[in-house]
């Protein structure tokens, strides 16, 4: 396994997410905190973050769920309201994509990524929608030297 794993999974997500033509904006970490803080031309965006992670120990190795967060932002225009069903279509068309190869085409120990659910944020004083995808990339990491 490589040091890097984390960085690897982060940057494989966006590659993938970037062939997406529906999607304006796609990044992992970089999250922005109000919907103020993205152009008009940026939606629909996507933003990955990370929110915790499990472990289990197997022998020499442990096996890490990452879990993780990918919003679906997007956010009414001056031509009307959005259709709930259109992020629930651009949700279908990330999954596919994402799972198609749920390893990320990544080796050193990548077992591979694990959908957890999702949910609607609708707005309440804003314009916004996001639609979130929990998911888990499972891989497994060396921890333990040999035993003497």
């Amino acid at each position: 396994m490589t040091m890097g794993l984390k960085r690897d999974i982060a940057n494989a997500l966006v590659t993938k997410l970037n062939t997406i033509a529906a999607l304006n904006y796609v990044a992992f970490g970089k999250v922005r905190l109000s919907t103020d803080d993205f152009r008009m031309d940026e939606f629909p965006a996507v933003q990955i973050y990370n929110t915790d992670e499990s472990r289990i120990h197997i022998h020499r190795k442990i096996q890490v769920d990452w879990n993780c967060n990918l919003e679906i932002i997007n956010r009414t225009t001056t031509d009307g309201a959005i259709e709930i069903r259109d992020l629930w279509d651009l949700e279908d068309t990330i999954e596919a994509t994402l799972w198609e190869n749920p390893k990320l085409d990544l080796a050193g120990g990548m077992i591979h990524i694990l959908h957890r659910g999702s949910y609607t944020v609708l707005p309440l004083e804003t314009n916004t929608y996001i639609q979130t995808i929990r998911f888990s990339a499972r891989y497994l990491k060396d921890l333990v030297g040999t035993c003497n």
